[in-house]
């Protein structure tokens, strides 16, 4: 659904900007009833490695995976919920886990292994890719019904029995 694009711009904004770590990509449906749902749903996010998943004692995959289910809790971009669960002074979460509703699907993305701007601009390449990717599936389906809506009519005109509009 988009996971696999979005996985691979990451990997070249990741190389463009010299960094190793771990990204993370995972769609879910977006539904209102979706969120409060989650206990007995299955998730499986595709997860890619760039370089080392744990590096000089960093474990960028673990990193990675906290900031999927900070998302999937929250439904916010990883490092952005402030409040009663932080208090001032208390560690902040780790940003670089972005998310976005498309298509009544909810997308989540992150990467660690660089700056947490870094981090950010990396995941920011695959949602981009993911919106890329969906808006041309979008525009396929929408170029097939039509082609199929054609041969209907045209063969309700050679006399196949099919009604035309």
């Amino acid at each position: 659904m988009g996971e696999v694009q979005a996985l691979r711009a990451m990997i070249v904004k990741a190389q463009e900007l010299g960094l190793k770590g771990v990204g993370a990509a995972l769609t879910d449906h977006a539904s209102k009833d979706a969120k409060e749902e989650k206990i007995g749903r299955v998730w499986d996010p595709l997860i890619v490695n760039i370089g080392k998943p744990f590096d000089n004692g960093i474990d960028y995959w673990g990193i990675c995976m906290y900031m999927i289910s900070e998302m999937l809790r929250t439904g916010k971009p990883a490092g952005t919920v402030v409040g009663a669960e932080y208090p001032a002074g208390e560690p902040r979460n780790p940003t670089g886990g972005l998310v976005i509703e498309k298509d009544n699907l909810r997308f989540y993305v992150a990467f660690a292994g660089g700056t947490e701007e870094q981090n950010v601009q990396v995941a920011q390449a695959g949602i981009d890719a993911f919106c890329e990717y969906r808006d041309e599936v979008k525009e396929a389906h929408h170029r097939l019904n039509e082609s199929l809506s054609v041969l209907g009519n045209l063969l309700g005109f050679v006399g196949f029995g099919i009604p035309n509009d």
